[in-house]
């Protein structure tokens, strides 16, 4: 479901073990904006910081609906003198099978959309890009032959519609719109050679809005006024 800024996504996979008893070091992948890459971002108060807050929460793994014991282990970030945009943490976790048991993975997390917003000391007007969430579907591919027999995604954009947002790009192609809900239907899928699934929304009315209600004179400031 897309939150304005943010994304809550749940993602679940029905795994079968097809040989004896064994456990499997199971790794998530999850791309994120890199809270150290923005524009000026050594000039940001720690307030300003703090608001923009972690990029990554609520991560959380259950099997069969019990929650599992979770490590997230972040690819190193480049030596570049400018710091990548992103980021990807792989959140890890032991899931035990028994002989040709069939267990049900359920991963949550929220992950705050990628963008690049702009404002200037010497003009009241800010610019703010589209936001940019994606999905990574082709590390799936890993499991068995890469085929999966079905595979449904569906994404909320309800709360997107009701802030005023604007959907500018949906990926891959192939999905149906019903009710607020993208919706894809594949069958006997690759998923290692899956496309990521990307979503880019223009949402500059409730950003503006939100904008200028925190940077407004408050009443009892202003004394006088003559033009």
């Amino acid at each position: 479901a897309m939150e304005g800024d943010w994304a809550a996504v749940r993602a679940e996979y029905h795994l079968v073990n097809r040989g004896g008893g064994t456990t499997v070091a199971y790794g998530f992948p999850i791309d994120y904006v890199n809270p150290a890459w923005c524009n000026d971002c050594d000039e940001l108060s720690e307030e300003d910081k703090a608001k923009a807050g972690k990029p990554l929460r609520d991560v959380r793994i259950e099997v069969d609906g019990e929650a599992m014991t979770i490590r997230e282990l972040t690819e190193p970030a480049s030596k570049a003198a400018v710091p990548l945009p992103s980021l990807r943490t792989w959140v890890l976790t032991d899931l035990p099978f028994g002989e040709a048991q069939r267990r049900v993975v359920t991963v949550t997390y929220r992950v705050r959309s990628q963008l690049d917003d702009w404002a200037w000391s010497d003009s009241f007007d800010p610019a703010f890009s589209p936001r940019r969430f994606r999905y990574l579907l082709s590390p799936s591919g890993n499991w068995g032959d890469g085929r999966i027999p079905k595979l449904t995604i569906g994404i909320d954009i309800s709360a997107l519609k009701e802030l005023g947002a604007t959907i500018q790009t949906i990926k891959p192609a192939g999905y149906t719109s019903d009710d607020d809900i993208l919706r894809w239907q594949f069958v006997n899928y690759d998923l290692s050679k899956a496309p990521d699934l990307e979503i880019e929304y223009d949402d500059d009315a409730r950003l503006l809005s939100q904008y200028v209600a925190q940077h407004r004179l408050l009443a009892p400031r202003l004394a006088r006024a003559q033009a």
